[in-house]
């Protein structure tokens, strides 16, 4: 089941994939047992070996188990875990940030529990309002009230 779960994500960090979040289970297992795969193996579809393999399933496997241990389930949009915090509200947000992800929207979390909570980077929208060439300009709130 893990593996067609994520044979069927899109690859995003979408606040509503399923997938991202067991795949950033899976690299955290991979990375905390040594067991990385260069990203310019997959990018370039050079063929693993068979105990490359072996021991990527065997994370997988181990990462499925986690997350269903903590969750009750494989299935765990990333919104669940991965979220932006203001006092007792939190909502779920896209984006990422860790060893070898790139991304757009660039969030960087703290772990609280089971739930990593956004503590800076890119966790809003920007609009830009464009009035014809050459002007265009970022709208803007910064809040300096103390919570």
């Amino acid at each position: 089941m893990a593996v067609s779960l994520l044979t069927r994500w899109n690859g995003r960090a979408d606040r509503d994939a399923v997938g991202m979040a067991l795949f950033e289970r899976w690299q955290e297992v991979c990375r905390e047992g040594g067991r990385t795969v260069n990203v310019r193996h997959i990018l370039t579809r050079q063929k693993l070996g068979e105990g490359t393999k072996r021991a990527l399933l065997e994370c997988l496997a181990e990462a499925a188990g986690q997350l269903k241990a903590e969750s009750g389930r494989l299935q765990v949009s990333w919104k669940e875990l991965n979220r932006l915090r203001r006092s007792e509200r939190s909502w779920g947000i896209s984006g990422s940030a860790g060893v070898g992800v790139e991304v757009l929207r660039a969030v960087s979390t703290r772990t609280d529990g089971m739930i990593d909570y956004g503590v800076s980077g890119q966790s809003c929208t920007t609009v830009m309002v464009f009035r014809g060439p050459g002007s265009g300009g970022v709208l803007f709130r910064r809040t300096v009230r103390p919570e």
